[in-house]
């Protein structure tokens, strides 16, 4: 069973504890070995030589358990190698001096063979001192081990104690059998060993496989705590400080073998100490100087309470929230100024709807009373200039009140787009779809001003006879606008998105800026190139989950 443990083990040896475990399993076969075979053996030689054997798991029983206890326990820093080849120099040294001791007699003195219901047994007639230095050495070793797995009964789930409890039954049970022998307690002769041994490989199998023993293995609690990017302070009742974790240390810059033990008073500034002597439970932000610069702290106090409620203490855990604080400075500033550009081009946005408009359509109406009354190649030519103010003005409405923002979005194919955006004004225009069934997800309303303004920016450069191109990207979400006009030069193809920026006597400059806001709205943006025709080729990304930009304004 021991060996079955110890394979086991070896094979699960990446997991924290195997490695140990099957070194201790390992240990104990060659124990059980050597002891099974001390009551086999039919001479004095082989007798000896099954003792000494055995002697060789006896020694390492105890290595193998306190480093095994010191994984379980978390306390995996202990074990270096220089701590490892101290746990081991005794048992090297008692091999050397049990496999030579018929020259010297430090370990024991074998008077012969003494035969026992017909097994044949060592006759010991006294211990030498490198016996008792193994021993003693042996005993503090598994003492030492099986404290460590005792002390984490009290803090560990219940699961975790059935695994210790497991554990250190199976090797307390054979060594109690083995320190009964050598003390003679009760006149045994024959070593119990061998025979406690099926014990603890039963529940070291139970230990194993029905609670999970390398599977499921405690953090311990102090690493956790260690760990932790928060400070820990722990003040008992009297407002002592208990302790505090390394967090601690570097955040507040206090040494824990200085302060612990010392009053929070002697520690800490006293106007923070009487602000929160009485405080048991809250959070609160506070600012504090630390090595010359301002920090913000957030403190969180906590009660610590006995099993009966009656208060002992309180944890008080601080996290620098200083980055945190800053950005949230910050954010509210963006956020200021971003509702005053709102309200600025709300505002701009009324005295054009309003102040632009209302003469505008005054004029309109006068121009056609005078068109009734006088033909003259002016009138045309006003009415002309009339057209434009009034695109130029609904160009400038959609920048100021629409801007970046999107509403509701939906799964919109793009050839009903397409249609929808088509008009009687564009009879003259053929517009080609290369892939009808082809969808994006976008605001339908804003997306139809996108072909808008591009179908116009189309027939502006290109003619009412313009031929238009519309299909889904290849590598990207998307899709692109083209046509078989002049296209436009490398050398502007920067500027074309640009507020005012126009090549055409009767654009108003904003037609593409207005495309390029739409396409950022959407999480996307929008590029020219060259079409196959030499035409202009518009090219739109529109992310699967645009974001909507009002929402920032509300954050």
């Amino acid at each position: 069973m021991l060996m079955i443990i110890g394979g086991v083990s070896w094979r699960l040896r990446p997991k924290r504890g195997a490695r140990s475990l099957a070194a201790l399993m390992g240990a104990a076969t060659i124990w059980a070995i050597g002891s099974v075979h001390t009551q086999l053996a039919m001479t004095y030689t082989g007798n000896l030589l099954a003792t000494n054997i055995g002697y060789l798991g006896i020694s390492l029983v105890p290595v193998a358990w306190i480093v095994l206890s010191l994984e379980y326990a978390g306390k995996e820093a202990w074990i270096t190698r220089e701590t490892v080849a101290a746990l081991l120099a005794i048992p090297i040294t008692t091999q050397f001096v049990i496999w030579t001791n018929s020259v010297h007699e430090l370990f024991w003195r074998i008077e012969g063979l003494l035969i026992v219901d017909s097994t044949q047994l060592l006759s010991i007639s006294s211990y030498g001192p490198w016996f008792w230095v193994h021993t003693v050495h042996s005993y503090l070793l598994l003492g030492a081990g099986t404290i460590i797995f005792l002390r984490s009964i009290a803090v560990s789930q219940q699961i975790y104690r059935r695994q210790v409890a497991m554990m250190v039954a199976a090797v307390v049970i054979p060594w109690a059998g083995n320190a009964i022998k050598i003390s003679q307690a009760f006149s045994m002769v024959m070593d119990p060993t061998p025979f406690l041994f099926v014990i603890s490989g039963g529940l070291f199998i139970a230990a194993l496989f029905r609670f999970r023993l390398l599977d499921l293995v405690p953090i311990a609690r102090d690493t956790i705590i260690d760990e932790m990017h928060d400070g820990i302070i722990v003040l008992d009742s009297d407002n002592y400080i208990v302790d505090i974790n390394s967090a601690t240390e570097s955040l507040l810059g206090i040494d824990p073998e200085v302060v612990v033990g010392l009053s929070a008073t002697e520690v800490f500034n006293s106007c923070y100490v009487d602000r929160y002597r009485d405080v048991y439970e809250g959070s609160e932000n506070i600012v504090v100087d630390i090595d010359g610069k301002q920090r913000v702290l957030n403190l969180r106090i906590s009660p610590l309470q006995s099993h009966t409620g009656e208060r002992r203490g309180r944890v008080v855990i601080i996290r620098d929230t200083t980055i945190e604080e800053e950005q949230r400075r910050r954010l509210k500033q963006q956020n200021d100024q971003l509702k005053r550009q709102n309200d600025h081009l709300e505002q701009f946005a009324s005295i054009v709807s309003h102040d632009l408009q209302g003469p505008l359509s005054i004029a309109q109406g006068y121009l056609g009373l005078v068109h009734d009354e006088c033909e003259s190649e002016h009138v045309d030519r006003i009415s002309t200039a009339h057209d434009e103010m009034e695109a130029l003005i609904d160009d400038l409405l959609t920048l100021a009140r629409e801007g970046q923002m999107v509403g509701e979005t939906e799964v919109v194919p793009l050839d009903t787009v397409v249609n929808a955006t088509l008009s009687a004004d564009h009879d003259e225009m053929t517009v080609e779809i290369e892939s009808e069934t082809y969808t994006v997800k976008a605001d339908p309303g804003r997306l139809q001003q996108l072909f808008e303004n591009l179908f116009k920016n189309a027939v502006e450069h290109a003619g009412p006879d313009v031929t238009i191109r519309v299909g889904p990207l290849e590598e990207e979400t998307g899709f692109y606008i083209e046509d078989d006009g002049p296209g436009i030069p490398p050398s502007v193809r920067e500027h074309v998105f640009e507020s005012g920026y126009t090549r055409s006597s009767s654009g108003t400059g904003l037609g593409l800026a207005i495309v390029k806001s739409i396409a950022n709205a959407h999480g996307g943006d929008v590029s020219v190139t060259d079409s196959e025709n030499g035409g202009a080729r518009f090219e739109i990304v529109i992310d699967d989950e645009p974001s909507r930009a009002s929402e920032s304004f509300h954050e």
